[in-house]
């Protein structure tokens, strides 16, 4: 039978309560009624009650300060509030203290009884929890490994234990050390349960089961709860387990050491510990972290970033694929030396993967849509750099191969018309930019050059020197004012004979002279 304290310094009110509920039916027993919370504090200290029913606003000390001085000493004590209306924010206070039920005055017996009801529930789950650990205490011996692997677990996952709970799991898993630290090993990404299981063991080995008071294979980590201790004198042994565990399984493992603390602060020496490891993505896989190593910048990149956004844009649109490695490197090393917190230097990838994408032509961006997803897979800053360098010298190597088509069409239309048009005295690189291609000479020349390796007037001279070498080769007793036409240089036959004999070394009729011995 659960004991109950009603606290009203109604009269009326306190003796209705008690007598408009069917106490024992409900398996309860009223202890006492008391007029005021500090009347009420000493006698629920002393007597120890399961529930306390207590109004809010009373004299010399409130409910709100009742429940805050019992849940300090006893927090197993559940309260029910009783609070008129408008006192809904003193009501709300008492939330915090794990108060879940609250009901407005007037009340009748339905509202009191489904309270108790509930009320009565959690205790029965407490009441059953506090027997299955009973029960593993009494087979601790064979359970222990697995219980604190599971305790572990629950601890920092969830809220569900109290301070008296921390206590008794302290004592059964035997854990004397006042201070303690809790170091988390995370291998790659893609390790296995069984890779995880033999570095849980590797690391228990090196470390020495005195110091590991908890260990356990969390999500993609393995768990150390060890004895504090100072960095200099564990940091040899970290190396090993690095050391030991790539040797065998070829991964890199990044390690995370949290501050020290107590036992009944697990869940915030893993948050320690999970903040350190995180910073691997700064630092990359195979890096052992504390605390003095996290340091954070005070931001303000995001002009600077925008400025690299459109630099890396432009050097991909123009196909520059050395430049867009050098601008891809300097962002990188503006957040690495910068150091934002870590889900917005992830947002600043993720912008600059949006904008690299967006230079890429329609019909690719679904091949790239995937990567977003990719990106935020990954678990270290390098990983996020060199996939976005992959893909930014893609998408320049497309727009590059594209350019250089481009300009490969407009050098093919002058190497054909210079064939079509080689007996045209008028032929040169002004007649055919303004005539036939409608083009900037200088724009012109340049490419031509950049794309045969010659300037255009010597690729011209030289086609007709082979040209005017072929006919006077051939036999076909051509006259040589006759080649000199043929080959675009009109009746300026002495021009064609001195072009000729630059070109060969000998004249044109020694040249003959030559082809007919």
């Amino acid at each position: 039978m659960y004991s109950v304290v009603v606290v009203d310094d109604e009269r009326i009110i306190r003796e209705g309560i008690i007598r408009m509920i069917e106490w024992e039916e409900l398996g309860l027993q009223v202890i006492g009624a008391k007029q005021n919370g500090l009347e009420a504090m000493s006698f629920i200290m002393e007597q120890n009650p399961d529930i306390v029913i207590t109004d809010i606003m009373m004299p010399e000390m409130n409910g709100l300060e009742l429940i805050s001085a019992i849940h300090e000493k006893l927090p197993h004590v559940m309260f029910i509030v009783l609070s008129g209306y408008g006192e809904f924010e003193f009501a709300n206070k008492a939330m915090k203290y794990g108060v879940k039920h609250y009901i407005l005055k007037p009340c009748d017996e339905g509202d009191i009884t489904e309270a108790l009801t509930q009320v009565m529930v959690k205790l029965r789950q407490r009441e059953k929890r506090d027997r299955l650990v009973v029960q593993l205490e009494e087979n601790w011996k064979s359970a222990l490994p697995q219980m604190k692997e599971r305790f572990l677990a629950e601890s920092i996952e969830t809220a569900k234990y109290n301070q008296n709970d921390y206590e008794r799991y302290r004592q059964l898993f035997h854990i004397d050390a006042h201070k303690l630290q809790l170091l988390i090993l995370r291998p790659q990404s893609d390790c296995s349960l069984l890779e995880r299981f033999a570095l849980k063991n590797i690391a228990e080995e090196l470390l020495e089961l005195r110091q590991v008071c908890i260990s356990t294979i969390y999500k993609s980590d393995v768990l150390l709860l060890i004895q504090s201790v100072e960095h200099e004198d564990i940091e040899s042994s970290l190396e090993e387990i690095s050391e030991v565990y790539q040797q065998y399984y070829k991964k890199k493992l990044s390690i995370a050491i949290s501050n020290e603390n107590t036992f009944d602060r697990l869940p915030e020496l893993y948050a320690d510990a999970k903040g350190c490891v995180e910073y691997a993505f700064y630092l990359g896989e195979g890096s052992v972290i504390t605390n003095q190593d996290v340091i954070f910048g005070s931001g303000g990149l995001n002009y600077a970033l925008r400025q690299d956004y459109e630099r890396i844009a432009v050097s991909i649109r123009t196909g520059h694929v050395d430049a867009v490695c050098e601008q891809v490197g300097l962002f990188f090393e503006r957040l690495v030396q910068n150091k934002q917190r870590i889900e917005l230097a992830r947002t600043y990838c993720v912008e600059l993967l949006l904008n690299m994408i967006r230079q890429s032509h329609p019909e690719m961006l679904s091949s790239y849509a995937h990567c977003i997803t990719r990106l935020e897979g990954m678990d270290t800053l390098q990983q996020i750099e060199q996939t976005l360098l992959d893909i930014a010298t893609q998408i320049a190597t497309v727009h590059y191969e594209q350019t250089t088509k481009k300009y490969s069409l407009i050098v093919d239309a002058v190497l054909t018309h210079i064939q079509e048009q080689l007996a045209n005295p008028s032929l040169s690189l002004k007649w055919l930019a303004r005539e036939v291609l409608f083009m900037n000479e200088d724009y012109l020349g340049r490419l031509f050059q950049r794309e045969m390796g010659e300037r255009f007037t010597q690729y011209l001279i030289r086609t007709r020197m082979e040209k005017a070498k072929g006919m006077i080769e051939s036999g076909d007793d051509l006259k040589l004012f006759e080649i000199s036409e043929l080959t675009g240089f009109g009746d300026k036959y002495h021009y064609f004979s001195l072009a000729f004999k630059k070109y060969t070394g000998m004249s044109p009729s020694e040249y003959k002279k030559l082809c007919e011995t």
